[in-house]
This record gives C-alpha cells, sequence and structure tokens, in this order.
C-alpha cells in the first residue's frame, strides 16, 4: 500500500503540470454550447451523494425523452476530495483525524481514485458529469486546503482517462444546515465552480444556486433530507431539481414539461423530514446487499411543485452566463 501510494503522489505532481496545460486550452467568459450527441450517448457520472436518489437513471430518462438513444452510463464516487485526502495521507499531514480512522480513510481514498481508473478507462467517454463533494467550499472560507489545486488533479486525470469526453462541473449545494450558512460560504460555492467552468472552458449546471433560489423562495417545499436542519443532502425532490438543471444545460432545452416524477431508493418516501443521512446510507447497503445493486422506485411530484422545480431550474440557468443556456 505505501509503494502504491508513493506512486500516486508522484504522478500527482505529472497530473499537476497537465492541469495546467489543460488549463491554457480551456477559454474564459461564457462556456460553449455541450454537443450532445443523440444516438450512442456514453456518460460518466462522479460524485457521491449527488446521486443518492436515482438521479443517474433520472438523467438517463430525461434525457431519453430529449431524443437521445442507446445511452450508457457508469459511476464513481471519486471527486477532488479524494485527492486531497490522499495527499495528506502522503504528506502525513492528518492531525485531524483520530489514529483508529487513518488505515480506513487512507484505503478508502485509494479505493476511490482506483475504481474511477478502472471504470473510466479503454472505453469512450462523450460526457463527464462531476461534482465535487459538498463541504469543499466551506475549506476555501477557513483556508483548510487548497481546494483548486484539488480540482486540478482530479480534472487531470479525468481528462487523461477521457480525452475527448466533455467534463461538466455540476455546482454543490451548501451541506450545512440553512440556518447556520453565511454569505461568504455561498460566494465560496459560487466562486469554486465558475472558476472551475472558466478556467476550462467548460459549462456548468448551476445546482447549488437552484437550491437556494428554493430555500428563500419556497421553504415550504421540503427539497433536503431532513429539511431545514438536515446535513443538505438531496432528497427525491432535490434529486429532481437537480436533474432538471442538468437537463436545462445538456439540452439547451427548458425542463418545464417533463413527467412530475422523481426517482428515489425503493424504501424511501416523498418527503423524509425526519431521515437522517446515516438511516439514507443504511438504505443504501442494505438495499445493494438484497437485490445486487440500489433499487429505485417513482415518486410522484404534485404536479404544481414539479412546475415550480422546472421553472426555477430553467430561470437560474438562464441567467447563469456559464450554463450555456439563452
Amino acid at each position: 500500500m505505501l509503494k502504491k501510494i508513493v506512486t500516486m503522489a508522484i504522478t500527482g505532481i505529472w497530473l499537476g503540470s497537465s492541469a495546467m496545460n489543460l488549463s491554457a486550452q480551456g477559454g474564459g467568459g461564457n462556456s460553449p454550447a455541450v454537443a450532445l450527441p443523440k444516438d450512442n450517448l456514453n456518460i460518466f457520472v462522479i460524485g457521491a451523494s449527488l446521486w443518492m436518489p436515482g438521479g443517474q437513471e433520472q438523467v438517463k430518462r430525461h434525457l431519453e425523452s430529449y431524443g437521445c438513444k442507446g445511452i450508457k452510463m457508469d459511476n464513481s464516487r471519486s471527486n477532488p476530495w479524494v485527492y486531497w485526502q490522499h495527499r495528506m495521507h502522503v504528506a502525513g499531514t492528518v492531525d485531524g483525524f483520530s489514529k483508529s480512522a487513518l488505515p480506513y480513510s487512507a484505503a478508502m481514498a485509494q479505493k476511490d481514485i482506483d475504481t474511477m481508473a478502472k471504470r473510466m478507462e479503454g472505453k469512450k467517454w462523450d460526457m463527464v458529469l462531476f461534482m465535487g463533494h459538498s463541504t469543499e467550499p466551506i475549506h476555501m472560507v477557513n483556508k483548510v486546503r487548497n481546494v483548486q489545486e484539488d480540482f486540478d488533479l482530479f480534472i487531470a486525470k479525468v481528462r487523461e482517462l477521457a480525452p475527448v469526453a466533455q467534463v461538466v462541473p455540476i455546482m454543490t449545494w451548501f451541506k450545512d444546515s440553512i440556518k447556520s450558512t453565511t454569505p461568504e460560504m455561498w460566494d465560496a460555492v459560487q466562486t469554486l465552480y465558475r472558476g472551475v467552468a472558466a478556467k476550462y472552458g467548460t459549462k456548468m449546471v448551476p445546482t447549488g444556486m437552484a437550491f437556494k433560489r428554493v430555500y428563500e423562495e419556497r421553504p415550504d417545499i421540503n427539497i433536503r433530507v431532513g429539511g431545514a436542519d438536515g446535513d443538505g443532502h438531496a432528497n427525491a425532490l432535490g434529486q429532481y431539481l437537480n436533474v432538471c438543471c442538468i437537463y436545462a444545460v445538456l439540452t439547451g432545452k427548458s425542463p418545464v414539461g417533463l413527467p412530475p416524477e422523481a426517482l428515489d431508493l425503493e424504501e424511501g418516501t416523498t418527503d423524509q423530514s425526519m431521515e437522517s443521512d446515516q438511516d439514507r446510507q443504511k438504505k443504501m447497503k442494505d438495499s445493494k446487499k438484497s437485490k445486487g445493486g440500489v433499487a429505485s422506485r417513482k415518486v410522484e411530484i404534485p404536479p404544481d411543485v414539479a412546475r415550480y422545480l422546472q421553472e426555477t431550474a430553467w430561470k437560474v440557468c438562464t441567467e447563469e452566463p456559464l450554463s450555456g443556456c439563452k
């Protein structure tokens, strides 16, 4: 394991220089339109909690309704956070971790990096959708780490594994309680994702800003696990809002009129206001053990709520220059 970690550290130095070269290739200003092939579309999704309530399958279904055929998707939970965690173990700067958690943390970081490479390499990907860890912008505010450097390492690795793919970042929502969110933290969310999109000349999906707008305009619509006091993970309605934003950016079309159906874990509920993230993670594990994969089910959304979420996604995307929507 130690030999493998040292090798990854050396590779990280090479990836850092590659990221600088990729930056020079990418443009600034408004992002280009995504070229969305209608036939044999291959999409790789990278993230963790972003896709928890059936989001990947929902993206597939909505793109099929747009007219895409032969869609193939795969995923990995590896993200920029993993590269930071991995570098901490290589450098030995792990003072914030309990000693008992160190072996597990190091092994998981390595596993996430290896799994992403194994699933991506040797295949032609048209598009890579990714979202970083939702607390990474907080690290920018508190100066815990150089988050941009971790994103550079991560994107360079993605480009190495999928050289012709369009890489599309998805702006995270804010993970902590709405009540504890500060303007500085929201600024950090926007700065990080807009900066990445501008640096690499890509489009960006402004999911985080759509979440913020729903919090402010319609607090009666619960889009988070645990509600306003929850940890910020999307419930079925939040995932629906996220996928509406993704649909708008990838197609350039309004999501208004999409079916008012969300996908959730089979054991989930529409509200989930009393459900903790720990409960939800347990459901995922239990579902995998019993069915060989995470089962999902349809969740009917009240038509007026679905339309509001669709309209909000479209408004936010058309207001964001880096989304490519007009």
